[in-house]
């Protein structure tokens, strides 16, 4: 079993036990879809109105998944801890941010029924004088005082404006607090916004006629209300059925009360059934009166520390879903003595050792299965299927005019240029120029490019080449990282460089770490490097290298580009200037 579907049932059902307290584990490879696992796992215990913490190790792994499946749960109750600030996307997800919700749940408590009795004050024309009134001292309406003449134009704005305020009042009640309060109101709301929409198209008529307005809505003096245009007549009608709703909505109301940002914070948190933090926004919910979290899951959990991890385990839980790959990155940790007393290795690993409860997540959706295959049969032993998806030859119908395959390496050892920068950015350049020249990328698509160095170092200089010499794409985004700093992250194509000054540099890169460049790449990786010296570092380079070699996907650079190309960067050739909008500002100063 290993099926998106049985895996998310049978995790499912064994979190529901209300007899012993679980702690479960999820191997989770690159591209085998545990974001859409947590998305149905959440939304099943959504439907039982239990309640669920997802943590994450940093924000961007939050945002990643709310990009990808916050629509599927936009009609649970989603709160999300950290705040939205920095984000591209940001309005896509801010009204489930914490201090989103605490600002409209400040509105609606402090504005709702001040707004309505605007918006009656509106509607039953008490602001306003008879037409043509010839007694005003002696007509109950006209003498009162500060009242003003009835202007059609005047009365759709002042309508339209109240109505957008009372709309994000009403809506935040309706989507928000009825999922909190049993009742709030709510249905009360829903009626009337429909009924206010009605009379908003009836204003939005231009032929409706002043004067028979006037008269049907009873400011016209001495004279019959009645008339005979329909439109006039339907308005009037929903007019006074929206006043009686609004009537009943201010009595109906029942709002909780609160009085300090603190308490509405508070609110938010305890009622909300689904909640989406990073690891240490989690310590807010300490000190909480509230309901226990049926199921606490953590993402990545392979990348954070056991000290971090007492800030949500602290909470009242009732299971635990640790997900994670072992075989990628380990937690950062820098001191030597942390990582000898045990710092280095993640609670999940800790628990991978000592308990048998442990499901794996089979088949791979993300990785064309020629880039999947050697990190498989390395790091999974085998265990990994492909999807349907990127099986079918039209996962790669953008680049199937290139002339290098999906997964190759490129052998460079002929190659008689001094200095290892220098041949790595040759390399680069020739092939990226040549992935310019025959891919096929729609013009609403941008090909995401990642150059991953063995060392900061190597980065920075053949960031700096590219920078200067690389004529850029206008369909790509290219960012040059190291293999340390690269992040689990999903590129078009890698181009991963191995070449280096000294060999024994090759040996100081951790197996995870190659498995977490090479499994980055969708749909190309292709990795540059010499090899003579792959062979001698031994260990996984080796092996990578004669699994390439069995598979025939050894190849070698034109030499007449890499000529053209070595003589352009020499002579400082700097006619294709790049735009350094092209590099991520985030990546430029890595």
């Amino acid at each position: 079993m290993g099926s998106l579907q049985d895996i998310s049932t049978k995790t499912f059902t064994d979190l529901c036990c209300a007899h012993t307290i679980q702690t479960k584990l999820l191997w989770t490879p690159p591209g085998s879809g545990k974001y859409s696992t947590i998305s149905k796992l959440a939304k099943m215990f959504a439907d039982l109105k239990h309640r669920v913490l997802i943590c994450f190790p940093e924000a961007d792994y939050m945002w990643e998944f709310l990009t990808k499946y916050g629509e599927n749960l936009s009609s649970l109750d989603v709160l999300v801890m950290n705040n939205s600030n920095g984000l591209k996307n940001k309005s896509t997800f801010e009204n489930a941010t914490l201090d989103y919700k605490c600002h409209e749940l400040y509105c609606c408590l402090a504005m709702s029924k001040e707004w309505l009795r605007e918006m009656g004050s509106l509607m039953n024309l008490s602001r306003y004088h008879h037409v043509g009134c010839s007694s005003p001292s002696e007509c109950i309406r006209c003498r009162q005082k500060g009242l003003v003449q009835f202007s059609l134009k005047s009365f759709k704005e002042k309508f339209k404006y109240m109505m957008g305020l009372l709309q994000a009042c009403l809506d935040f009640l309706i989507n928000q607090l009825s999922a909190w309060l049993v009742d709030c109101g709510a249905d009360t709301a829903h009626e009337l916004l429909d009924i206010m929409g009605l009379m908003e198209t009836h204003l939005q008529n231009e032929l409706l006629p002043e004067e028979m307005v006037q008269s049907a809505f009873g400011l016209v003096c001495g004279l019959d209300y009645s008339v005979d245009d329909v439109n006039v007549k339907e308005l009037n009608k929903t007019r006074i059925v929206s006043l009686k709703m609004i009537d009943a909505l201010i009595t109906s109301l029942k709002l909780p009360e609160l009085h300090s940002r603190e308490e509405m914070k508070n609110f938010c948190i305890t009622n909300s059934r689904i909640i989406l933090s990073t690891v240490d926004h989690t310590a807010q919910l300490h000190g909480l009166k509230m309901e226990a979290f049926q199921v606490l899951i953590v993402d990545q959990a392979t990348l954070i520390n056991d000290n971090e991890l007492l800030i949500p385990f602290n909470l009242p839980l009732k299971h635990i879903l640790l997900m994670g790959d072992h075989q990628h990155r380990p937690p950062a940790v820098q001191s030597e003595l942390c990582k000898k007393i045990g710092y280095g290795l993640s609670l999940f690993q800790s628990f991978r050792s000592s308990s048998a409860d442990i499901e794996m997540l089979k088949t791979q959706f993300e990785m064309h299965p020629s880039i999947s295959a050697f990190p498989n049969e390395y790091f999974y032993n085998g265990i990994l299927m492909n999807g349907e998806n990127v099986s079918s030859p039209e996962y790669n119908k953008e680049f199937r005019n290139v002339p290098i395959d999906p997964y190759a390496f490129m052998d460079i050892s002929l190659m008689n240029e001094s200095g290892h920068t220098f041949q790595s950015v040759v390399a680069i350049m020739v092939l990226l120029e040549s992935l310019y020249k025959d891919m096929n990328v729609d013009v609403d698509r941008r090909i995401k490019i990642g150059i991953v160095c063995l060392s900061l170092r190597d980065a920075d200089a053949v960031r700096s080449q590219l920078t200067s010499h690389h004529k850029a794409h206008d369909n790509v985004m290219l960012e040059v990282k190291s293999i340390d700093c690269l992040q689990s992250e999903w590129f078009d194509l890698i181009i991963l460089s191995t070449v280096v000054q000294n060999c024994t540099e090759l040996q100081l890169v951790k197996g995870t770490s190659i498995n977490v460049a090479l499994t980055s790449a969708r749909h190309l990786c292709w990795i540059v490097g010499k090899q003579d010296d792959l062979l001698s570092s031994g260990g996984i380079w080796e092996d990578l290298y004669r699994d390439a070699k069995k598979r025939t996907a050894v190849d070698f650079l034109d030499e007449n580009l890499v000529l053209e190309t070595a003589n352009k960067l020499r002579l400082n050739y700097v006619d294709g200037l790049i735009d350094k909008s092209a590099l991520r500002k985030e990546v430029l100063c890595q």
